[in-house]
Order: structure tokens, then C-alpha cells, then sequence
């Protein structure tokens, strides 16, 4: 149903695995217009990886350096602290939507960070969205009774 669909990561995926998830969408939703990007990773979370975050990471070896946050159920939550916890660093950079200062307390501090994508190749996400802005902005207004 989505009109706009994102292939993350495909500067660190399989060529082939972007091209059947390309594939699969076209399958399912001939309509909907694929955009690719990239999303930089810094941390090898697999040597501190435990419970469903390493069963994570070893079911899709391919996901890149990042760590995947499974859930947030109190299971996944200690998981994803121990993790942090095992982990030699300085400081966590959180690049979820969420922030996870306020559902993870680890011992490391956390650093939230925003969110940021690199479009690869075209269309990108202005181009895809500018004709539903522009039919937006020349909606006129509905009067509301009060």
C-alpha cells in the first residue's frame, strides 16, 4: 500500500539481496516508487552481541556494523543494555527514532543522534514527495462549523 518505498543500506548489503528486496516490491507493488540509500555504520556490535540481538546479527549477517534494536519488551531492553554494557567504548551514539536514554540505562553514556540518510541514485525523496506537497499547498481549506 505505501507509495514511496526506502531500500536501506545498500551500500553495505549484497547487490543481490538489494536487487530481489527491489524485486519483491515491484512484485507486491508494482506502483510504488523505490528510493536507495545508504546509512553510515561505526561499531562491530558482534563480539558483545547476547540473546535475540546475537541471534539478530547472526540470522542476517549481512545487516552491516550496526546494532539492531529487536524490541522493546523488558527481555529485548536487558539485551540490548548488556550488549551496551559488554561493549569497549567511550560513549553509544543512538541513531533511533526513539531516544533510547530514556528505555536503555546503561553504563556507558548515550548520545542521540539524529537520523540521517543519503539517497542513492534516483529518485530521491524530494522528487517522489515535491507533487504531493505542491497538490498540498493548492488544497484550499475546509471550513469547520462550530
Amino acid at each position: 500500500m505505501a507509495d514511496v518505498v526506502v531500500i536501506n543500506k545498500v551500500d553495505s548489503a549484497d547487490p543481490d539481496a538489494v536487487a530481489l528486496v527491489a524485486a519483491n516490491v515491484a512484485a507486491v507493488n508494482p506502483t510504488a516508487t523505490v528510493v536507495k540509500a545508504a546509512s553510515i555504520s561505526f561499531v562491530d556490535p558482534r563480539p558483545y552481541a547476547v540473546g535475540s540481538i546475537a541471534d539478530t546479527l547472526a540470522a542476517y549477517p549481512t545487516i552491516g556494523l550496526v546494532l539492531p534494536a529487536v524490541g522493546y519488551g523488558p527481555r529485548q531492553i536487558e539485551e540490548l543494555r548488556a550488549t551496551i554494557d559488554a561493549a569497549d567504548c567511550d560513549v553509544v551514539v543512538a541513531g533511533t527514532p526513539i531516544d533510547l536514554r530514556h528505555v536503555v540505562h546503561t553504563t556507558h553514556p548515550v548520545r542521540q543522534a539524529r537520523y540521517e540518510l543519503r539517497e542513492v541514485g534516483s529518485p530521491t525523496l524530494a522528487d517522489v514527495l515535491a507533487p504531493v506537497v505542491a497538490a498540498a499547498g493548492s488544497a484550499r481549506p475546509v471550513a469547520t462549523a462550530r
